[in-house]
């Protein structure tokens, strides 16, 4: 029943409750979901391969939703919101929020080339 409101692979649930050593589970022990982080992951590409394509540098998360309609994709009203959400915050904060709109907070072609930069130092890291 829980599945449906919290969509985890059946494996990342047996590692949660089975694997983790804990005999009490707190909302702090549970990560979030690689389902969910895949379609944040998905809407976010499409928004900044969208913002590259038509150099638009303004909207809301109403006029993405009816264009992801049209073009028959399955982004929710709320999954287009915190992707935007999660674009205007630290320590992002490539997108600023003005009433319903959001808004770039640079050149788009700058901001990629950060996040690229950024991406190739993360890979850099010991793991």
């Amino acid at each position: 029943q829980n599945h449906t409101i919290y969509p985890y692979e059946a494996s990342r649930i047996i590692e949660i409750l089975f694997a983790s050593d804990k005999g009490v589970i707190t909302s702090k022990d549970i990560p979030p979901s690689t389902i969910d982080q895949e379609k944040l992951i998905e809407i976010v590409a499409k928004i900044f391969s969208d913002i590259k394509l038509t150099r638009k540098d303004s909207f809301s998360s109403q006029e993405l939703h009816i264009h992801y309609s049209w073009q028959r994709l399955n982004y929710e009203y709320d999954e287009i919101e915190d992707a935007l959400k999660f674009l205007s915050v630290s320590p992002f904060s490539v997108l600023q929020k003005q009433n319903d709109k959001y808004s770039l907070t640079g050149d788009i072609e700058t901001i990629l080339k950060k996040i690229g930069l950024l991406l190739q130092a993360f890979n850099k890291i010991e793991r």
